[in-house]
């Protein structure tokens, strides 16, 4: 299948990107097997790139407070675009920690 690499921008950073599109994407394609903070035109943290994941992997990221955590990798669960296939995720990330989901 192949891979897929999420980043996060910081909306403030869109205008440097557009001036600086060549070196955004140079700066994703540095940062594809590590992950980390990118930096583009005057804007020192303008993205996170986290690293990439096999295409069947499912990755659950946690954005707010302008950082962005990858807190879980999932095995193939389905479609996670469905509500039993989000559920199947939520049980695996739950499962991953020592927890047992129950629905009320």
């Amino acid at each position: 299948m192949g891979f897929n690499t999420a980043v996060v921008i910081r909306n403030d950073g869109l205008a440097e990107i557009g001036m600086h599109a060549e070196e955004f994407v140079a700066a994703v394609q540095d940062r594809v097997v590590t992950g980390g903070e990118i930096a583009v035109g005057t804007h020192a943290n303008v993205a996170t790139v986290h690293a990439a994941d096999h295409a069947d992997a499912v990755v659950l990221i946690a954005v707010g407070g302008n950082y962005s955590t990858k807190v879980y990798t999932g095995a193939y669960a389905g479609p996670h675009h469905t509500q039993d296939g989000a559920v199947a995720l939520l049980e695996q990330w739950a499962a991953s920690m020592g927890y047992r989901l129950a629905r009320s």
